[in-house]
């Protein structure tokens, strides 16, 4: 059997890609070209655009032309936010939205099952491959939000606007650990991107990303470590850490960004980490201090800034003011 595969968008995406590829590999499938005929194509979506979701329905469109009778599986942002619209489609099969997706990953040996369904036919979800191993213990629902003193705290942290939730009903809502899946990239690139979180409970007014990916959820630091043990297994040096809002990292495990910042700090074979990007209200001095210490992480961090406003930050429901993301910058310049 063939299968192809091809990926717009986002870190994220390629990461998800690449572990759903490795499943395919690994029950004795083909991967070839999206180009050449094949028997299932899979294309992970972006939605981040108008211009996105006009590349994903050519993409589906051409592998139909290419081998009119093959199964096509959607997944990605635009499968969550237009899933009726997809199956409309000539040639797709199954449309995984981001509650459904880690179930691709029983689709190497379930394909030949006319009946396969993320909403019925597939295994139960607590034995899916990808969710959190018995050996992580029990996951509490949620990690307490505590704040973090910053010592000459500025007036920014209370009048930081809060999350716009007014719409939260419309977003997935299934937020526990169970509810996603670890996933990494390999194969040509230098380094790897490594999934620890998805997911974003901020809900900005301009932002679809909630709608699209889901509620903040994280993979439990036990099976990151693990999955950092395979890249290093791969001889990749460098692993770059990637999820939607991954300073929120612990929301669904009861753990802290900082316990895995730690716990990857110590997996053998990996010379260099980095922190893809963070909020500037989730860098605390803690992080900081310990990057600042000499470890595995690189002291580099990427910081989102939408607008030098605070008018406009708070009217888009941005966490965070001028004054705040100010504080966080001199911190680490200080540090560093």
């Amino acid at each position: 059997m063939k299968i192809a595969f091809t990926t717009l968008g986002c870190k994220l995406n390629y990461a998800e890609t690449s572990t759903y590829e490795r499943s395919f590999k690994a029950a004795g499938w083909d991967v070839v070209p999206w180009s050449q005929e094949a028997d299932m194509y899979l294309v992970n979506t972006c939605a981040v655009t108008e211009t996105a979701e006009k590349k994903s329905r050519n993409l589906i469109r051409r592998a139909h032309k290419t081998a009119p009778d093959a199964r096509i599986v959607v997944t990605g942002c635009y499968a969550q936010l237009r899933k009726e619209q997809l199956l409309t489609l000539d040639g797709v099969w199954k449309v995984f939205g981001a509650e459904e997706k880690k179930y691709i990953l029983d689709l190497p040996l379930s394909a030949a099952e006319e009946t396969l369904s993320p909403e019925s036919s597939l295994r139960d979800p607590s034995h899916a491959s990808g969710s959190s191993s018995p050996d992580c213990g029990p996951l509490p629902l949620t990690r307490p939000r505590v704040a973090m003193d910053w010592g000459e705290r500025t007036s920014s942290a209370a009048s930081a606007p809060q999350a716009n939730t007014s719409n939260a009903s419309n977003a997935s809502s299934t937020a526990d650990a169970s509810n996603t899946f670890g996933a990494y990239s390999t194969g040509e690139r230098t380094r790897s991107f490594l999934k620890v979180q998805d997911g974003c409970d901020n809900f900005c007014a301009y932002c679809t990303v909630p709608y699209a990916r889901g509620r903040s959820r994280n993979i439990p630091v036990c099976e990151c470590v693990k999955m950092a043990r395979s890249i290093a297994a791969e001889g990749v040096k460098e692993v770059v850490l990637t999820g939607v809002n991954t300073g929120d990292f612990g929301r669904t495990t009861g753990e802290s960004f900082l316990d895995l910042l730690k716990a990857l700090n110590e997996v053998e074979g990996i010379e260099r980490f980095r922190i893809s990007s963070i909020e500037p209200n989730l860098i605390t001095p803690e992080i900081v201090d310990w990057i600042a210490s000499g470890t595995k992480f690189q002291p580099h961090f990427h910081i989102p800034l939408q607008s030098g406003s605070d008018t406009l930050l708070r009217r888009v429901g941005r966490r965070y003011d001028t004054a705040l993301f100010a504080s966080r910058i001199d911190y680490i310049r200080q540090a560093m």
